[in-house]
């Protein structure tokens, strides 16, 4: 802590010139004053020569040109000591305020370390135990590097590769029928211990390499000091995980679609859900939302990097690694933007299909998520609150109860129509399967939709929403949704 002197005289153990002439001429001024009224007192009787003298000297001691000068070189010192003061308490700040930052880092990265140890020992085995418990020791005592390879036919080697064909290595994705994949609760998951190792392999390799970096930084701050290094550890563990993650990102479609496979079985539900008891206090978690984390980490990092570059003296020996180190995780995050934008457009999908009762599985077909709200189900004059779900390529309509969601409907949206019924009223119509002809789109009649197709009318679905404004919002992006779908058809032929 620095000692402040702000408004206050600086002390001295040694008297220095300048303080004995002070002090002299103090002396010398105050004993010329007291002579000078005692003699002015007792010479009534004014003679003139006493009267001159007397003014002179009184007019002396009030105009000491020495005790004018001390003053203004105290003035002149003190002033800069203020300046010095200031410049004290605003590095004293700056210090304190790196290190509330260092430790925040330390604090957010051993509760990191701390969740991806959750997924291993609360979730990796009670599903390795549930799909394969004569393996269940192997996960106590030994970990992989890579999944291990199995004579039967896995899950993971059937799946189509949503979104990220372009990361996703060739040799892993091979095409399937979709209706192959769904899998309904009662049935055979087909999840074997191959497809266990890929959910988990990456996370275990992370938690490893985390973990070691956090007993470094552990033991860096028993020995810390206003000038250690904080940049070498982070530089370091960069170069252990960046392949990692790199890794997680390409494997995350498939493996957030093993997970959906294992939520929708009857037994495999209530493992994606615990409650964790321990001194950290997680307390209740699901593993979809552990998974997701990894996702953060680089963005993370680049952040709290940067907040610490701020508050570190440019003289600081970090100084220049730090700002290094910033530049080196601002690529990184910026490499990795576009993908973990994808995976959270997945994250979007899995949520709903995990949260919505019933609700068929979305990560066999490439999809992605959209938007969602509310609309009214129209059947006769009775409406029926829907909770929506756009993709990009149908609309899942779920009915809220009981504090949940219950799937209701799947409206595919290749070939679709959508018609405006009473623009006042916000209410729209989705036909399902209907003509191409461009004389049927939007058409005014709607007993002609119906009939355009044949024998077997279309699928029709009535909606109304909330507000105009509300309807056009989704007329909008329902039609570019068809128009995109029109064009893919168009390019595969």
């Amino acid at each position: 802590m620095f000692t402040k002197f702000k408004n206050s005289r600086r002390v001295s153990n040694t008297p220095t010139t300048s303080s004995k002439s002070s002090s002299m001429c103090s002396n010398l001024s105050n004993s010329n004053q007291i002579s000078t009224n005692s003699e002015t007192t007792s010479l009534s009787t004014s003679q003139s020569s006493r009267e001159g003298r007397s003014t002179d000297i009184v007019q002396s001691s009030q105009t000491h040109p020495v005790v004018d000068v001390v003053d203004d070189l105290y003035d002149f010192f003190a002033h800069g000591m203020d300046d010095d003061i200031q410049a004290f308490a605003l590095s004293e700040k700056q210090y304190h305020k790196r290190q509330t930052l260092i430790q925040k880092f330390f604090d957010s990265e051993s509760d990191y370390v701390n969740r991806l140890h959750v997924i291993l020992l609360y979730f990796r085995r009670p599903i390795s135990l549930q799909y394969d418990p004569s393996n269940s020791t192997s996960h106590d005592n030994t970990h992989h590097d890579s999944p291990r390879q199995s004579t039967h036919s896995s899950l993971t080697s059937t799946l189509r590769s949503p979104f990220l064909s372009k990361y996703i290595s060739s040799s892993s994705s091979s095409s399937s029928s979709s209706s192959s994949h769904h899998t309904s609760p009662s049935s055979h998951t087909g999840i074997n211990m191959y497809d266990i190792d890929f959910l988990f392999g990456s996370i275990d390799k992370l938690y490893h390499s985390h973990e070691l970096f956090l007993e470094k930084l552990t033991e860096r701050f028993q020995i810390w000091g206003p000038l250690q290094l904080l940049s070498d550890l982070i530089d370091f563990l960069l170069n252990e995980v960046i392949p990692i993650y790199n890794s997680f990102l390409e494997n995350y479609p498939k493996m957030m679609a093993i997970l959906e496979v294992i939520g929708k079985s009857r037994d495999g539900r209530k493992l994606l859900e615990t409650v964790v008891n321990n001194p950290e206090g997680i307390g209740p978690v699901r593993l979809f939302c552990l998974l997701k984390l990894p996702l953060c980490v680089i963005p993370r990092y680049y952040q709290m990097i940067t907040e610490i570059v701020k508050f570190t003296d440019f003289n600081h020996p970090d100084a220049h690694p730090l700002k290094k180190l910033q530049q080196r995780l601002l690529k990184l995050d910026t490499d990795m933007v576009p993908r973990i934008k994808i995976c959270q457009n997945i994250n979007q999908l899995m949520d709903m299909s995990l949260t919505v009762i019933g609700c068929p599985s979305m990560m066999t077909e490439p999809r992605q998520f959209i938007k969602s709200g509310k609309l009214g189900n129209v059947e006769g004059k009775a409406h029926d609150l829907r909770i929506c779900f756009l993709l990009s390529d149908r609309l899942i309509t779920a009915r809220p109860g009981d504090g949940v969601l219950h799937f209701k409907s799947s409206v595919s949206l290749r070939g679709a129509t959508i018609k405006t019924v009473k623009r006042m009223d916000a209410s729209f119509i989705i036909v399902e399967d209907a003509p191409t002809d461009p004389s049927y789109q939007y058409s005014e009649d709607i007993e002609r939709l119906l009939n355009a197709s044949g024998s077997t009318p279309p699928r029709q679905h009535h909606f109304k929403a909330e507000s105009l404004d509300d309807m056009l919002s989704w007329l909008r992006v329902l039609q570019n949704v068809v128009q995109a779908l029109r064009h893919k058809k168009l390019d595969h032929h």
